[in-house]
């Protein structure tokens, strides 16, 4: 089973690596179009391209909900009222700005139990006042990571409690430092990268300008198509600030297929569902980037 679902999440890489590039051609050959065309719009013509594009956000905001089951949390409030759901990366941002204290009482939907916010474990790190700063899990976990804590990675939230403890045996921690290279493009993959905490951009320079592709947040994951294939990295990823990242090399991830195949399951299987989430969500884009291209062309042409 586990072969089986390795193959597909092959293709799906392979089919969303391709996607991504069409995709990325076809937005910025939309991006011209449109710079083109302001410069010459008329209002009637201006007012449906824009409402396209805002149909096609909140078309994919939609999708990316939809599209994940993660654990999530609910907060009863000092004013007597129940908040959420919340996803974990949330409930950080919170802490951080200082909204939520140590005795506010969370509910943690996955489990169905209430604790107070400086009880769970993966919240407790962020209440300790010698690390309040972004980068700090690396020091706190360097004697080992917290199973609990990788609740904030979503491609391992269907994992099991006991599933966790073993699947952290072939991790290692990592730290960045603001502006710090992660991957670069055309380097060997070797490895997949798990965001504990922190932020990081992928970006690809084109004559010599950066454009940046995507923001990757606490809970996010990169490099899962070089684990696969090892082929070379498609774009760079740098640090936006500290961040603490969880690593999975090929050869570790080798080795848990060989040894630990009933773990690697459902690792993969939730992979695929996020690849195909993904992949949806890029054949959408491409889609509505073409009919985008189309209604600019017909204005054009009514204009003419």
């Amino acid at each position: 089973a586990a072969a089986m679902v390795l193959m597909l999440t092959q293709g799906l890489c392979q089919r969303g690596q391709s996607s991504a590039r069409k995709n990325f051609d076809l937005q910025r050959t939309l991006a011209i179009s449109r710079q083109n065309w302001q410069k010459n719009r008329n209002t009637s013509a201006t007012g449906l391209i824009c409402n396209r594009a805002h149909s096609i956000g909140a078309t994919t905001k939609h999708m990316e909900t939809q599209i994940l089951s993660i654990p999530t949390y609910r907060v009863w409030s000092r004013e007597k009222v129940l908040y959420g759901p919340y996803e974990l990366p949330a409930l950080v941002t919170c802490i951080r700005q200082k909204r939520l204290s140590a005795e506010t009482w969370i509910y943690s939907d996955h489990n169905g139990n209430w604790n107070k916010a400086g009880e769970l474990a993966e919240l407790k790190p962020l209440f300790d006042p010698a690390h309040a700063k972004p980068g700090h899990l690396a020091s706190a976990i360097s004697g080992g990571v917290n199973p609990d804590i990788l609740l904030r990675i979503k491609v391992l939230s269907g994992l099991k409690q006991d599933q966790l403890q073993s699947f952290v045996s072939y991790m290692e921690v990592l730290s960045l430092e603001t502006l710090a290279v992660a991957v670069k493009e055309g380097e060997r993959g070797d490895a997949m990268y798990l965001i504990l905490e922190g932020e990081v951009r992928v970006r690809v320079i084109r004559e010599g300008k950066e454009s940046i592709l995507s923001t990757l947040k606490s809970g996010d994951f990169f490099g899962e198509i070089s684990l696969l294939d090892e082929g070379p990295r498609s774009a760079d990823v740098v640090a936006n600030e500290r961040s603490t990242l969880l690593k999975i090399s090929t050869t570790s991830f080798a080795k848990l297929r060989r040894e630990a195949p009933a773990l690697a399951e459902p690792f993969l299987h939730a992979l695929s569902q996020i690849l195909v989430g993904r992949l949806r969500i890029l054949n959408k884009r491409y889609v509505d980037s073409l009919l985008m291209l189309q209604t600019i062309g017909t204005s054009r042409a009514v204009k003419l």
